[in-house]
């Protein structure tokens, strides 16, 4: 819970009740949803009112209409007697169902601000995609989260607030008009019937997080294996791959079937309650009226009103139930998405960066999941506007150097800095502010090839200048060949176009954005020879710009300033690319390793 109130805002109070830490984050989630909507929340919780008064006079003027009955009253009063119970009744439902509209803008106000948040989080906090959560887990803890708000939000305004203040008034009204021991049934067997639901949340919770975290799992695999059909097809591992599935699939069921076997089990005390609280009711009342203490009429207000509360408080036992699971559901996706991580806006300001130098000291890291440092004593310097080229084996650590200065991590011993700047004191916004990637694999969004381009650089070009720079990196030669030009739709993932074509528009995407530092992950992999020279003029050309590639391109190892080579996480040497080959002996046997393997791929 810790991190959910954390991430609403909220200072845990320590030393009170869960309960009192529930009721602080409703009161930060409901700040949260209704900063802009209080006049709404405000007309709900008057029609509320009036719903609650309306419910509370209905079995009133029922009771009128059978005492009449019983009298010699002229037909004509009786008629109206029955019409306005019904009228009541009808008003009710109409004025109920005014509140769910208003409540509905609410409901989705609410979810777009906790979504807008929670992505807000994500960019301020993004190793929590590279560590040990899968997109479709987190995607799937979102989903459980947002589902979560509509059942808190409309459980809260429309059924739980109603019915405390129904019950609250319904005692004092039976208790002015029949004394004490009847109102205390009144009160008394919903109280206990609440009580006992709310206890046996404790009792159905960890079989229901065994159930969601079960069902996380296997929501998780079918994205896997919906992103990586065609490498299941290439592999012919279709049938191991379901069988996986079916094992995750078969733990999901059994869990799901005991946490529906617990809340059956609930479900039987419920009924016991609400039906020694009926017994025990109409037996009172049914005594006094055989004694003529109490007219007929009388009987039937008293166990209507309790007939009334006993089929909401099955529902309204549920929608505790559903709250209170919903908050455990919105306290995961706040654990995703801040993690062990303070809320960094709260530590760090943004601050304007205006030396570029990038220099590593004693750089030590290791990710959260592994065993062993990804790098271990790391140490250089790049001086602003030199061109460096970092090589090395896989799993050598050089994405771990991207990782590290673009913030996806911060170093586990050592420290980073950008011109004079601690990096672990700057916020990641300020550092990607100066900082452009092009990964190996570039993702697209499901949108236009410009939109793409144009993906987080706000200084708009014109025509004229977007056509020279498309132009001078080559992406005109294909884009013009599409029938919608650069309006032609990537797809998912950008699947309709190939890898040298999404390699491409990532590229133009980091050229666009003009910052000081760029960061190539194989560049040139899956370009032609026509782009490649074009791109590669293109950034021969941008002066004082940090250029940093990694790379096994000879081309660029002979034009870059320095080479820096890395194994097993350390750093072994550094230096021009040539002098390397004649000095340092590791260094050539690499590039001879390298050279043998790509002369038996040209066979």
């Amino acid at each position: 819970m810790n991190s959910l109130l954390n991430f609403l805002g909220v200072n845990l109070r320590s030393g009170l009740s869960d309960l009192v830490n529930y009721y602080l984050v409703l009161k930060g989630l409901f700040t949260l949803v209704f900063t802009t909507m209080r006049f709404r929340v405000s007309l709900i919780f008057f029609f509320t009112t009036i719903v609650v008064g309306l419910n509370l006079l209905t079995p009133w003027v029922f009771k009128t209409a059978i005492s009449k009955l019983y009298s010699e009253e002229l037909v004509s009063n009786i008629f109206l007697v029955l019409f306005s119970y019904g009228a009541i009744w009808t008003i009710s439902k109409i004025i109920f169902q005014f509140s769910e509209l208003l409540c509905m803008r609410i409901l989705e106000r609410g979810n777009s601000n906790f979504c807008v948040q929670i992505f807000d989080k994500i960019f301020s906090n993004p190793w929590v995609m590279f560590s040990e959560n899968s997109v479709g887990g987190i995607m799937h803890s979102l989903e459980a989260a947002q589902k979560s708000i509509y059942i808190i939000i409309y459980g809260i305004l429309l059924n739980a607030l109603s019915m405390f203040l129904e019950l609250i008034l319904l005692s004092f009204i039976i208790f002015f008009n029949y004394g004490i021991l009847y109102a205390m049934v009144l009160f008394l067997f919903p109280v206990i019937y609440l009580f006992y639901s709310v206890i046996a949340l404790v009792y159905l919770s960890k079989m229901q997080e065994q159930s969601r975290l079960k069902n996380k799992k296997a929501a998780s695999l079918m994205n896997d294996i919906l992103v990586n059909i065609p490498n299941i097809y290439f592999q012919r591992a279709e049938m191991e791959v379901i069988n996986k599935l079916k094992v995750t699939l078969k733990n999901r069921e059994n869990t799901a079937i005991r946490a529906f076997e617990g809340l059956s089990k609930v479900g039987i005390g419920q009924s016991i309650i609400s039906g020694c609280g009926l017994t025990t009711i109409t037996t009172l009342v049914g005594l006094k009226v055989v004694k003529g203490d109490l007219h007929p009429s009388d009987f039937v207000l008293i166990t209507g009103y309790f007939i009334q509360f006993i089929a909401p408080l099955s529902s309204l036992s549920i929608t505790f139930r559903e709250i209170y699971l919903g908050l455990n559901k919105l306290d995961k996706i706040s654990q995703i998405v801040l993690g062990d991580q303070k809320n960094l806006e709260e530590k760090i300001s943004q601050t304007k960066i205006q030396h570029y130098d990038i220099s590593f000291m004693n750089v030590y890291l290791k990710y959260p999941q592994g065993a062993s440092y990804a790098a271990m004593d790391l140490s250089f310097h790049i001086l602003k506007g030199e061109s460096v080229a970092i090589v090395g084996e896989n799993g050598a650590g050089k994405s771990t150097i991207i990782r590290l200065i673009s913030k996806m991590y911060s170093p586990t011993i050592g420290k980073i800095f950008l011109g004079n700047q601690d990096l672990t004191q700057m916020h990641p916004k300020s550092v990607m502010s100066v900082v452009a990637i092009v990964p190996q694999e570039t993702l697209l969004l499901d949108d236009s090839i410009y939109n793409n381009i144009m993906l987080g650089n706000h200084d708009s070009l014109n025509k004229e200048d977007f056509q020279i720079f498309a132009e001078k990196i080559g992406i005109n030669d294909f884009v013009q060949s599409l029938p919608d030009g650069y309006n032609t739709l990537v797809g998912e993932y950008g699947i309709r176009l190939s890898g040298g074509q999404r390699k491409l528009v990532g590229v133009a995407r980091a050229l666009l954005r003009r910052t000081q530092i760029l960061i190539f992950d194989e560049v040139y992999t899956a370009l032609d020879q026509t782009v490649k020279v074009k791109v590669s003029t293109y950034l021969k050309s941008l002066e004082n710009v940090t250029k940093i590639f990694i790379t096994h391109e000879q081309d660029i190892l002979h034009s870059v300033d320095r080479v820096i080579f890395l194994s097993k996480g350390k750093l072994v040497c550094s230096g021009n690319h040539s002098s390397l080959i004649c000095n340092n002996l590791q260094y050539k046997e690499f590039w001879k390793y390298k050279e043998l393997i790509q002369n038996k791929e040209n066979i």
